[in-house]
């Protein structure tokens, strides 16, 4: 596990931005789930990450009463999560995907829904000048897509500790045979399960090889980046300022390789 930070006291834990976060997801299913009522501060302190990708560690309450309120949780009349271990044999797919996940776990389901409006509207001036400038500024990789949000909740429930966090990139979608996984499980293994993960804890005794894992970074086809591989180094990352040096090469149509530079600034 990443290191987190111990908050003994519910005030605190209650109040951590990443926990606020988490619990505010959870809150948007039904029928109503208080993270809180889980949350047991008698035994090992509750801790928070520096981030949602990290999340929360707590022990349950109940773990058992834990485990059935995330089961029965739904959105739109559907479950939220896919349900599953490392040893259940029902969904060997799946089950690969809890490889690193201690006790039952739960994936959040990732569904298309159709917008309201009409599905190709007709561009508006401000959106024609927007495209125009995309395809200055793109490096011929072509459109920018405007892609729908894609985390997905993590959850691994054991009798002793449960850890609740945010994938930047949800893998399991819903088909017509049920759960699946998509092209993404293999970013989430590769850059947040080896790199953010495994790799770091190896090196937490060496700053000079936490640098390199946190700023450069292989880029592995997912949907979000339309299918592209490639590396990324970013020699300036701060919370104000960011510059990002990217090559890459597209999988699929006619966007071809190109090297990107570009610099960001919060004022």
């Amino acid at each position: 596990m990443l290191l987190m930070k111990p908050l003994p006291k519910p005030g605190a834990f209650f109040s951590d931005p990443v926990y606020k976060m988490i619990e505010s997801r959870l809150a948007q299913f039904s029928p109503k789930f208080r993270l809180a009522d889980h949350v047991d501060f008698t035994g090992k302190a509750p801790s928070a990450g520096g981030s949602s990708l990290v999340g929360i560690n707590f022990r349950p309450k109940d773990h058992k009463k834990l485990i059935e309120e995330l089961t029965n949780l739904q959105f739109g009349g559907l479950p939220v999560f896919a349900k599953g271990s490392r040893d259940d044999p029902s969904h060997w797919a799946l089950s690969l995907s809890f490889k690193e996940t201690n006790g039952i776990g739960f994936r959040e389901i990732f569904r298309f829904k159709l917008p309201e409006r009409p599905l190709m509207p007709e561009p508006t001036a401000a959106d024609r000048r927007e495209q125009r400038l995309i395809d200055r500024h793109a490096a011929w990789f072509g459109d920018i897509p405007k892609m729908p949000d894609i985390t997905s909740l993590h959850c691994a429930v054991a009798e002793e500790i449960c850890n609740i966090h945010i994938d930047e990139t949800g893998f399991v979608i819903e088909t017509l045979d049920g759960p699946a996984l998509t092209i993404d499980a293999a970013r989430h293994w590769a850059i947040e399960l080896k790199i953010r993960t495994e790799l770091r804890n190896k090196f937490l005794d060496n700053p000079k090889a936490l640098w390199l894992i946190d700023h450069i970074e292989p880029i592995v086809p997912s949907v979000a980046n339309d299918l592209t591989i490639g590396v990324k180094f970013e020699p300036i990352k701060t919370s104000k300022y960011r510059l990002t040096v990217m090559g890459a090469c597209a999988l699929h149509g006619q966007g071809g390789c190109a090297g990107t530079v570009s610099a960001a600034a919060v004022f």
